[in-house]
């Protein structure tokens, strides 16, 4: 188990640098069809292989603790990883961090620990076809809602987008927990439809937080997708793969305790974060 912990963070610690790489690229650039060229690929391909190396072993470190942690212990663990981008956006992007920010680390940290101590055990068996139907159904729905604003031109926001993110990255999730699973098996076909949906939903994700971090702040939208992508998977976890809550009612307190602290402390990270740098803008335009 504390290998698997282990492994979940530094997995957490690798996606959140790649965030943290990938918000200081694209500050200078306009994500459209001009965006990704060969010309740009060129100028910034140091930055762009960083991303996807980091982004790579972010995946390789969470296949791993799936094989060793429930998705339930694992989601929560990644949502902690938020302190990890908080101090790297401080650091290279002068991201401003407040009292509030370092105050609400702190609830993810007890949220964190609380889930440790009453972890659901492993779940061993993979949803069925209607299940992953009902899933696709589910992400394609989130995931498209900011283009659904745009051709009706209805107004969109950061927000939107971060939310669509989150969806992509929930459902390569749920696709990496049933990669753990059958990759030890000699089911080649459902392991190659379960890699060609990582990777159309993670190029997504990834995507919508290139537009997302155009506009907002790595400490902003990086929550929101956060609390998004763990959020699904942690509701689904139990129906999916059959993660039994404990049967003490003293640690299923615990649990619903610790998870709720870790999903609402991220959101109200957001939320802090983004007031935090309204009030910075607010600030240097005044002087």
């Amino acid at each position: 188990m504390l290998l698997g912990i282990l492994f979940i963070l530094l997995s957490s610690l690798a996606y959140n640098f790649a965030t943290v790489v990938l918000a200081a690229l694209v500050r200078t650039h306009l994500p459209g069809i001009r965006f990704i060229s060969r010309s740009w690929l060129l100028n910034q391909a140091n930055s762009v292989i960083l991303i996807v190396l980091m982004n790579a072993l972010g995946w390789v470190f969470e296949v791993l603790s799936l094989r060793l942690i429930s998705l339930t212990l694992a989601r929560v663990l990644s949502v902690a990883g938020v302190g990890f981008l908080l101090i790297m956006a401080r650091w290279s992007l002068r991201e401003m961090i407040g009292r509030r920010d370092l105050a609400l680390v702190g609830v993810l940290l007890l949220g964190t620990m609380l889930t440790v101590i009453a972890s659901p055990p492993m779940g061993n068996i993979t949803p069925s076809l209607v299940q992953w139907f009902l899933l696709c159904i589910l992400f394609l729905s989130l995931a498209t809602l900011p283009y659904l604003l745009e051709i009706f031109q209805l107004s969109k926001r950061v927000s939107l987008e971060a939310i669509a993110s989150g969806s992509a990255y929930a459902f390569s999730g749920v696709c990496n927990k049933a990669i753990a699973i059958y990759i030890s098996s000699k089911h080649l076909l459902p392991l190659a439809l379960l890699l060609i949906g990582l990777v159309v939903t993670s190029l997504w994700g990834f995507w919508e937080e290139v537009r997302a971090l155009r506009y907002g702040s790595a400490s902003t939208v990086s929550p929101i997708i956060l609390a998004i992508s763990n959020m699904l998977p942690l509701a689904a976890a139990p129906i999916l793969f059959g993660e039994t809550w404990p049967a003490d009612n003293f640690k299923r307190v615990l649990l619903m305790l610790g998870i709720s602290m870790s999903m609402v402390g991220t959101l109200m990270l957001s939320v802090s974060s983004n007031i935090s740098r309204i009030g910075a803008s607010t600030a240097s335009t005044k002087k």
